[in-house]
């Protein structure tokens, strides 16, 4: 996208289970500067199911940005690359994410 040079967006698209979504998000968005994804480590998007993100949000671990249909919202993680922590932690929400997108 022209507004969002650096986003990047992964999707599943799945045919047979009639899945065709965005889950994840890289890089700079809306609100959230390049400058701040670097500085604040919110660089990763995820789709998370509402219970999910709530629980993100509540430890402080990432910010809701939008709700994605009833049961979904867009959640940015914070990362912070100096912490083998959050590897783990960040797997963790991906593969929530990715498998939330094809339920």
């Amino acid at each position: 996208m022209a507004e969002a040079p650096g986003l990047r967006f992964f999707a599943v698209d799945c045919e047979p289970l009639g899945r065709r979504r965005v889950w994840l998000m890289t890089g700079a968005l809306g609100n959230i500067a390049a400058h701040d994804c670097i500085t604040e480590g919110f660089a990763v998007h995820v789709v998370l199911p509402t219970p999910a993100a709530r629980r993100v949000t509540d430890t402080g671990e990432g910010l809701v940005l939008a709700p994605i249909g009833i049961e979904h919202h867009l959640v940015s993680v914070r990362v912070d690359a100096r912490r083998a922590t959050d590897d783990s932690r960040l797997e963790t929400m991906l593969l929530l994410g990715y498998e939330a997108s094809l339920i």
